[in-house]
């Protein structure tokens, strides 16, 4: 079977199209339990995401990973591999996570949905 980056997770999913759409107290709320594989980039991590992101492809399985900012090279060609699959299972997702970088492909973001946590303040005076 290969190396398998998986955990099993309880995800509440909240279905998004109802907040965008102004009706922000009546979200439709379900709960999945989703198999997924999660890798943190850095330090030659990109073969294991190469891999993984391959086999979830074909599978249909979700990938998360963490610290993309620390895997800014491998960042292109996820792009390139997402946008050339031509064998693609309809549930496959990817979900990244990064810090601001101004390295950080656009492309990637253009393509992207956005999902975000805005920074809390550490100063004293707000900013």
């Amino acid at each position: 079977m290969g190396l398998r980056y998986t955990t099993q997770k309880k995800v509440l999913w909240k279905n998004i199209s109802h907040y965008m759409a102004g009706s922000h107290d009546n979200w439709q709320c379900c709960v999945l339990y989703v198999e997924y594989g999660a890798i943190s980039m850095g330090q030659g991590q990109e073969v294991h995401a190469r891999r993984l992101v391959q086999q979830s492809m074909q599978d249909g399985s979700w990938v998360l990973l963490h610290n993309c900012h620390l895997g800014l090279d491998y960042m292109d060609e996820l792009l390139d591999t997402i946008i050339g699959g031509e064998s693609i299972q309809s549930s496959f997702r990817l979900w990244l996570t990064t810090e601001v970088h101004p390295q950080f492909p656009i492309n990637f973001l253009q393509v992207s949905a956005a999902l975000f946590t805005p920074c809390t303040s550490t100063s004293s005076d707000g900013r």
